[in-house]
């Protein structure tokens, strides 16, 4: 399971896949593998970010990587992080592929230019896709829907959109105490103040890769 559903213990939200994804599907184009040797829950594949897959001598298979390792890789979104508990147990991180028929919602992205129906490619930031018409680039997708935001603290942003959640407090306490809230066996509890999280830009794009496709 995730290692939390809150929004706010994130910088950037989870992946949402709007289409194309049936986890009970044989057909859906996925792939689960394991992280490369020294990927790890301190270096980082987050939910949303773009992997591909690489051959581990380590470990005798392939395994992911951040980013595009090769024009010949098939590019992937990472559907969980590296970190989290199912992961760890199973071992392995499924990947959404990008010649897959997905619809694919990320914060993982750089860029301006984010008008529906620009061309998504593999960003010079590792891990991240982003917007562009120049020529030779590889076409991950393209974009669908306007940016619009998603975290807990309502903001434009720039884009004129909200994000989705209201902002949250809820003060730290002490609860179950011997003799007191805060006796002996008393169970603390942090709280919670989102206000202090600003939401992230999240933008949709179809997939369309081909493993030949560039931008013209």
């Amino acid at each position: 399971m995730p290692r939390s559903g809150l929004v706010n213990t994130r910088l950037k939200p989870r992946v949402t896949v709007l289409r194309g994804f049936d986890p009970n599907a044989p057909m859906t184009l996925t792939q689960s593998l394991p992280a490369y040797t020294g990927v790890s829950s301190s270096t980082g594949i987050y939910s949303g970010q773009l992997i591909s897959s690489a051959w581990d001598s380590a470990k005798n298979q392939h395994c992911w990587v951040l980013g595009m390792t090769g024009s010949v890789n098939t590019p992937y979104i990472a559907l969980q992080d590296i970190a989290d508990q199912d992961v760890s147990e199973a071992g392995k991180l499924t990947g959404l592929s990008c010649a897959g028929q997905f619809e694919i919602q990320t914060a993982y992205y750089t860029g301006s230019n984010i008008a529906v129906g620009s061309i998504v490619v593999p960003s010079s930031t590792t891990g991240s896709i982003a917007p562009s018409s120049a020529t030779g680039q590889l076409i991950l997708g393209s974009i669908t829907r306007a940016p619009s935001g998603e975290g807990m603290t309502p903001s434009t942003l720039g884009f004129g959109v909200g994000a989705q959640y209201a902002p949250i407090t809820i003060s730290p306490s002490y609860t179950g105490g011997s003799g007191s809230a805060t006796g002996p066996g008393a169970v603390f509890y942090p709280g919670i103040d989102s206000s202090a999280v600003p939401p992230a830009i999240v933008i949709t794009f179809a997939t369309a890769y081909n493993g030949t496709k560039t931008v013209a």
